[in-house]
């Protein structure tokens, strides 16, 4: 079967979406950084931390990683130069057999309308997921290197996505409520909490 089908036979037509946390009941939104910080390099290492935390109780016995990086491109997937230049330095490396394809993200105003890109693979990179997650991580707070694209990373056996959207925060989705549930209880203190009613309803 085709990674992509795999994928969204798993999880559902949503699992390449933004705001993963508002497609899935089973969802967990974590806050990393701190609301309020007059230190952006404190801000960048609380939800670095943070995040590594989650994301080695998650992926402590994977051996390969399936990943799928998704950005603002061209239909040709070698005309997008940029992208690979920022992937060269972020020290990721992208191997031979991949998914690509794209789609056009509609918005209520035709002219906000742009093609959106995705980039599937599996990765033996063991490291793959701090470079990642330090790319997402600094997007926008001027840290270098840095990401200028969207990152999720899928475990089909554990039924687990991770989307790492910024260093404000951080969306966990999973077909198995019970792992989700130990999840919830075990990171209680850095969930989100704006978004702690629809994550009582759910877990509690």
């Amino acid at each position: 079967m085709h990674l992509k089908e795999e994928l969204e036979k798993k999880f559902g037509t949503n699992c390449f979406e933004y705001g993963l946390f508002y497609h899935y009941e089973n969802a967990l939104r974590f806050e990393l950084s701190p609301p309020q910080s007059s230190s952006r390099i404190k801000s960048f290492l609380t939800a670095y931390n943070k995040a590594e935390e989650i994301l080695n109780d998650i992926f402590h016995t994977n051996k390969s990683f399936t990943i799928c990086l998704s950005f603002t491109g061209e239909e040709n997937l070698i005309s997008n130069l940029t992208f690979f230049k920022n992937l060269k330095d972020n020290d990721i490396a992208i191997p031979k057999q991949v998914c690509y394809w794209t789609k056009i993200h509609k918005e209520e105003n035709p002219e906000l309308e742009f093609r959106r890109c995705f980039l599937l693979f599996k990765s033996d990179d063991e490291d793959i997921l701090y470079k990642l997650l330090w790319g997402s991580l600094a997007k926008d707070m001027y840290i270098f290197p840095r990401l200028y694209f969207d990152v999720f990373i899928y475990d089909l056996k554990k039924g687990i996505i991770v989307q790492p959207y910024d260093d404000r925060g951080m969306d966990i989705i999973g077909t198995d409520h019970t792992y989700m549930q130990n999840l919830y209880h075990k990171f209680s203190k850095y969930l989100f909490d704006y978004d702690m009613k629809k994550m009582v309803n759910t877990f509690e």
